[in-house]
């Protein structure tokens, strides 16, 4: 049967071509060419509906075709019955009006594909006006795609101007990410001053500018806006200065900035930069200052330390980064960067982001001198400042939680040197607190169990601390809260299982303390109601992705590390290290863990590659190494 198909096609061919028994006479731009009506009919429901309707053409022995070009006919024809069709890319053009209208689906997917495959620079304006006259929505985006990628300082503004004209969303999106990441070469070019104010504010607004620690490339773009646009509106004025982080600026440039003609004549504008000379004068401050004034420009994601096997070995600090502003999309891999010269040696480590600054509080060690240190880093200007080391032998596996203008320290065990050496009991329930505004610590009232490995986290003017260890062997479920206000330890109904090593955050108006060390609930969630003193254990479940079905769950909740975003719990690392794990609640009051994140970690049994602490946070530093 097919070779018999093969012969009929074959002749019916030689027979268009040498015109024998053809019927009907094809015209287009003075030129004709004869075929078959039934064989026209069968290849296309346009000649389909011409010949088979109430139409003149239907007996017409001359069709005349005014709107394609004679070389697009001539390819649907060939295609029709079944001659190899080959279309220079310059011809691209006119076959393809000639496929969409004779609806030979086929012939416009190829032409569609070769297009696509060959978009350059002399062509894709005349690609982009097919595709939008014809709405190929496929074709459209991929030549936006191609525009946002191979935009250059040139070209950026026209590539924005199309992608703006015909709503190419995609491409306006690339494009702007381009001018953010080269906001340097971009704003020498005199034609980025045309931009409009609402764009122009939005580029300088962007925590993804590029400035490379050079926010007074952002302030002197602002400046040269208002003077080519010739603007003395204050409104207008105060708009574009508000964009500008001037707390990022050098100190020595604010002095000499603050005397500019644009900022004398206006008062906002004046007072943004007296706000900054004071922000940068005073040190301790600047963690507790919120807002636009002091936000770092760069990428979002975790600052993540891990521990290792040897408990006195340096570790690799790793940042990772959750792709744009959709990170907990499942599916999507985060880029890895190492980040080094953060922090000392360390054997013991806890880590707490006020602010997008971060504190550090660990115990050093140095040719076996074990010291207390305390650092804070600055993502704004990419420096590490030396802080008050709490005033104490050196403690390891202490429970932090931030309150304000205050951290607390609490518990934990002492490393067995000094007046610790060879003690069999070298636990300690000191409280300590460190006032970030005065960079000092206060001895608190002692916890009423002495406890290592605990949680700790606050809520509405209690810090809670529950769990951890008795000895290596044994656990505590005991539950405690600190009323800040009276200074004192209250005792609190215990957690039902005893936890170390365990995750406990404070989400809305509830604990939550989730796995741990304790060799029979490393799965369990309980939730604490503080009004009630109470607490109820949560039934949970998993929704795992394909690549991590055979994930051994409950490995993953020992000695995770956690941290809260926008109303939102996740768990980092844990014994099986490559996971990062958002927690929730349905409307059944039923816990749901699902994996957004895996990172390759080498062998993720082992305690190697567990994440210890993490810091969701922006860097700076990374900016000028992001793809």
């Amino acid at each position: 049967m097919e070779q018999k198909a093969v012969k009929l096609v074959e002749a019916l061919t030689a027979m268009q071509e040498e015109g024998t028994l053809c019927d009907v006479t094809l015209q287009a731009e003075q030129k004709t060419l004869t075929a078959h009506k039934v064989v026209l009919a069968a290849g296309s429901p346009y000649f389909m509906a011409m010949f088979n309707g109430n139409f003149k053409e239907t007996e017409s022995k001359v069709v005349t075709f005014q709107e394609v070009r004679f070389s697009g006919l001539k390819a649907v024809v060939n295609d029709i019955y079944f001659k190899t069709v080959e279309i220079p890319v310059e011809n691209i053009p006119n076959v393809l009006p000639a496929a969409h209208l004779f609806q030979m689906e086929n012939l416009l997917d190829s032409i569609c594909t070769l297009m696509t495959d060959n978009i350059h620079t002399d062509n894709f304006f005349q690609f982009l006006e097919i595709a939008q006259k014809y709405q190929l929505k496929r074709e459209v985006e991929v030549i936006g795609r191609w525009m946002a990628d191979n935009a250059t300082i040139n070209t950026c503004f026209q590539y924005l101007e199309l992608a703006q004209k015909y709503h190419m969303e995609h491409a306006i999106g690339g494009i702007h990410e381009f001018i953010l990441n080269n906001f340097k070469k971009v704003s020498a070019d005199e034609e980025f001053y045309n931009t409009s104010q609402e764009d122009f504010c939005g580029y300088l607004s962007s925590d993804l500018l590029r400035t490379e620690f050079q926010e007074i490339d952002v302030y002197m773009a602002a400046k040269k806006w208002l003077e080519i646009n010739k603007v003395k509106d204050t409104n207008t004025i105060t708009d574009i200065m508000k964009n500008v982080r001037f707390a990022l600026i050098k100190s020595e440039r604010l002095s000499e900035i603050i005397h500019d003609d644009v900022l004398c004549a206006n008062e906002e504008g004046q007072n943004m930069v007296e706000e900054a000379i004071e922000y940068q004068s005073n040190v301790y401050m600047q963690p507790l200052y919120s807002g636009i004034l002091n936000k770092p420009r760069g990428m979002t994601g975790l600052v993540m330390f891990p521990s290792c096997s040897s408990r006195y070995e340096q570790h690799d600090i790793q940042f990772i980064r959750f792709p744009g502003y959709c990170w907990w999309k499942r599916g999507r891999r985060s880029k890895i960067f190492p980040v080094t010269d953060l922090v000392p040696e360390y054997s013991s480590i806890n880590i707490v982001n006020v602010s997008n600054s971060l504190f550090v509080f660990g115990v050093g060690v140095n040719s076996n001198n074990y010291q207390n240190f305390t650092k804070r880093y600055d993502a704004t200007t990419d420096t590490w400042l030396d802080m008050s080391p709490i005033p104490r032998h050196p403690i390891l596996d202490v429970a932090t939680a931030h309150c304000g203008q205050n951290i607390f320290l609490i518990g934990g065990c002492a490393v067995d040197i000094g007046e610790y050496e060879d003690k069999e009991d070298t636990n300690v329930n000191d409280t300590y607190m460190y006032a970030i505004p005065s960079n000092t610590w206060t001895k608190c009232e002692n916890l009423p169990g002495k406890y290592y490995n605990s949680g700790a986290c606050h809520l509405n003017g209690y810090i809670y601390c529950n769990g951890g260890n008795v000895t290596p062997c044994v656990k505590t479920n005991k539950h405690y809260a600190y009323d800040i206000e009276e200074k004192k330890w209250l005792v609190k109904n215990s957690m039902q299982y005893e936890r170390s090593f365990h995750v406990f955050e404070a989400l809305n108006v509830k604990l939550y303390a989730m796995g741990g060390a304790s060799q029979s609930f490393e799965n369990s969630v309980e939730t604490y109601d503080p009004l009630a003193d109470q607490w109820t254990e949560v039934t949970c479940s998993t929704n795992l992705g394909w690549r991590n079905r055979d994930f051994q769950w409950e490995l993953y909740y020992r000695c995770s590390a956690s941290f809260v975003c926008d109303s939102q719990l996740y768990l980092v690392g844990g014994h099986e290290g490559g996971l990062i794990v958002e927690f929730r609640i349905n409307e059944d009051c039923e816990g749901i863990f699902e994996d957004i994140e895996y990172r390759s970690s080498g062998d993720h049994s082992s305690d190697d590659t567990r994440t210890v602490a993490c810091a969701f946070m922006t860097l700076p530093k990374l900016l000028s190494t992001s793809e």
